[in-house]
């Protein structure tokens, strides 16, 4: 990281990392982040873009202080000690071609073909003391942006706080887009990938109106951008990355068309990343996934994207009856120990835990009742220790019957009642 000397939440919001983009050379652009007038970035820590705390890929590059190089090392540039009043530097794009991309890989990337451009925070933007709970991007040379918040302009948008999730921003002159409203939000698809995105949208429509509905979101005026990415079924990998405003989501493709029984599995992945968006309470990560994924889950098949998509879907997920191969609560202390080998097991295991614990409402009150009735209390009660606290123990307790909820506690949670 950096620090600014003195600097102060006015001087914080003075930050604004300017981001040049240049049609006549796509695959580079050209970053500058000034301090405050009278300020200067002082050599407290290596510089470093966040992404390389989570594995992502670092695409900045030749960072400058005042003009001259700045040193790279293992752990990031190290500026002098006497600090800098400018720093600048360079940002690499990978060009999308023919086999598309994992969308999970969160890399800048550069269209040819539709001509524009996708920057990625965690990979491009070096951090600052004064950003930890924001600051401003501005992009230049390019026309439409989206991504993050405007702040002023059209072209200058919001930076995510350190806490938060990452953001991704798309700008060019002609972002192939498709808008509407759904849930009480805009949403606005980024159409790289060929596919039928009537059909998706219908799918999207109906399980985004639903999510909203039983997390009981406020309506909002700012936009969710979904960006479908193709990705040819040969590569054998497809994923997504979500920030606070933005969604990347591969859609598998053979020869450059979608294959609509797999495009199930990149509606799951959207409409699990739409609903951290809509219930962006901060939460323990085996009860913010777990919550998600059943979830999105849920909502896809209320949405009904068609019988033989949905059991391919479902093929994902280990059969009820199985016992889950680690506790929930064990798998959060790997990850509070840095180890997240285990992480998909929240997806998978934890979404079933959900689906037992429904199935148990909807049995003990003859249908009248289901999770859904349970989920705004479980979204705004409080986690200190990562654990559901009694007054959640007792509240689904009472909605699935004591027996029955204690026992999926213990085998699935791995908590005592």
């Amino acid at each position: 990281m950096l620090a600014v000397a003195t600097l102060g939440t006015a001087a914080a919001a003075e930050l604004v990392y300017e981001v040049t983009l240049d049609p006549a050379k796509p695959t580079t652009a050209q970053v500058r982040l000034a301090a405050p007038a009278g300020e200067r970035f002082l050599a407290t820590a290596p510089v470093q873009a966040r992404g390389a705390q989570i594995g992502v890929a670092i695409q900045a590059e030749r960072l400058s202080c005042d003009g001259r190089g700045v040193p790279l090392r293992k752990d990031g540039w190290h500026l002098p000690r006497t600090g800098c009043r400018e720093l600048t530097w360079t940002i690499a794009f990978d060009t999308l071609g023919p086999l598309g991309v994992d969308a999970s890989n969160q890399q800048n990337l550069y269209d040819p073909v539709r001509k524009f451009w996708l920057v990625s925070e965690p990979a491009s933007l070096l951090r600052a003391p004064g950003t930890e709970s924001g600051a401003l991007i501005e992009f230049r040379g390019v026309g439409e942006v989206l991504g993050g918040m405007a702040r002023g302009s059209a072209a200058r948008r919001t930076v995510p706080g350190l806490d938060a999730a990452p953001e991704f921003y798309f700008a060019g002159g002609s972002l192939p887009t498709r808008r509407f409203v759904a849930g009480g939000r805009p949403v606005v698809y980024l159409k790289v990938a060929e596919a039928d995105y009537a059909a998706i949208e219908r799918v999207h429509r109906a399980g985004l109106d639903y999510l909203a509905q039983v997390v009981r979101a406020t309506p909002t005026t700012e936009p969710s951008i979904v960006v479908w990415l193709p990705i040819e079924e040969s590569q054998r990998a497809t994923g997504g990355a979500a920030g606070s405003s933005s969604i990347l989501a591969n859609v598998a493709t053979v020869e450059g068309r979608a294959q609509p029984l797999r495009l199930p599995f990149a509606q799951l992945l959207v409409l699990h990343e739409q609903f951290h968006q809509l219930a962006p309470q901060p939460l323990p990560h085996w009860l913010n996934e777990s919550l998600a994924e059943y979830y999105a889950r849920k909502a896809l098949r209320r949405a009904d994207p068609g019988v033989g998509a949905l059991h391919l879907v479902e093929r994902r997920y280990p059969p009820l009856t199985a016992p889950p191969r680690q506790t929930l609560l064990a798998v959060q202390r790997q990850i509070d120990d840095g180890d997240f080998s285990a992480y998909g097991l929240l997806y998978t295991e934890g979404s079933n835990f959900w689906l037992a614990v429904d199935q148990a409402i909807l049995a003990a009150s003859a249908g009248k009742r289901s999770l859904d009735d349970e989920l705004p209390f479980l979204l705004t009660a409080e986690y200190p220790q990562g654990r559901l606290p009694p007054a959640v123990v007792e509240r689904l307790r009472a909605a699935a019957g004591a027996s029955a909820f204690d026992e999926l506690l213990v085998e699935w949670v791995g908590q005592s009642p």
